[in-house]
């Protein structure tokens, strides 16, 4: 690069030098843009290029116009495409080959440039759109982990409440059954021990009227044996009558009050 730009230093100040000695209007490359930023300025730096190409090599074709004999010559040998057929017009040449070389060159430096700052561009909005866009999932990643956390919390407090609810139910159904219980047994406890005083009335009743007819049976013994007029006849009937006595007594042992 630094020798095509010595290269065409040297042909443009030849160019000068021959544009001064033909007469010519001198003709000045275009500046390179030197911080190019859109293709728009690397393609008007093309297009100002072209047109100072065109301009430098009609300058070489007027100059071997002007130089080249109206009769017809005779036949040289192909030559060099960096020598002029022109001698004169040597310079013209170089100028008109390096416009066309070099121009290429630096329109294509001047869009390599173009395109490495669109490149680092487009990277860099790349890289702020995937920040951008992982700070919105990083956002909406938090926002649905708060969502369901709050979610689960509900949950967690809706099913703390439904078992709050059903082991108090369960307490109320147990007392319930409890007192039920409670009540039943002290009501068959009331039917029962009812029944057992009736039955124990029932006995008592018929115990004493056995003792009744006990004491009824002692009663008439010694009235009947007290009441006989002969002593030995009263005598002898008191020692039956206390004999009878003394087996409805043993009987009274063995028929005790029932309790």
């Amino acid at each position: 690069m630094a020798f095509v730009g010595k290269f065409f230093s040297i042909a443009l100040l030849a160019g000068i030098f021959a544009s001064l000695v033909s007469g010519q209007q001198t003709v000045y490359s275009p500046a390179s843009p030197v911080f190019p930023t859109s293709m728009a300025q690397c393609d008007k730096f093309k297009s100002d290029y072209d047109k100072y190409a065109k301009q430098i090599s009609e300058q070489h074709q007027d100059c071997l116009n002007t130089h080249s004999s109206g009769s017809a010559k005779a036949a040289k040998k192909p030559e060099p495409k960096e020598t002029c057929s022109v001698p004169a017009c040597q310079a013209l040449h170089n100028r008109m080959n390096s416009a066309f070389s070099t121009g290429s060159v630096e329109v294509a430096a001047c869009r390599q440039k173009v395109q490495k700052i669109l490149d680092d561009q487009a990277a860099k909005k790349q890289q702020q759109d995937a920040a951008a866009r992982a700070a919105r999932e990083t956002q909406a990643e938090a926002a649905d982990n708060k969502s369901r956390k709050q979610y689960g919390d509900e949950q967690e407090r809706t099913q703390a409440a439904r078992d709050a609810a059903a082991r108090k139910q369960a307490e109320d159904d147990e007392a319930s059954r409890q007192r039920h219980d409670a009540l039943m047994k002290s009501q068959k406890d009331q039917r029962d021990k009812a029944a057992a005083d009736a039955r124990l009335a029932e006995k008592h009743a018929e115990w004493k009227a056995r003792n009744d007819q006990r004491k009824a049976q002692i009663e008439q013994l010694e009235n009947s044996a007290a009441n006989i007029p002969d002593e030995a006849q009263r005598h002898a009937a008191l020692q039956s009558a206390l004999k009878q006595i003394q087996q409805i007594k043993a009987q009274a042992k063995q028929d005790p009050e029932p309790k």
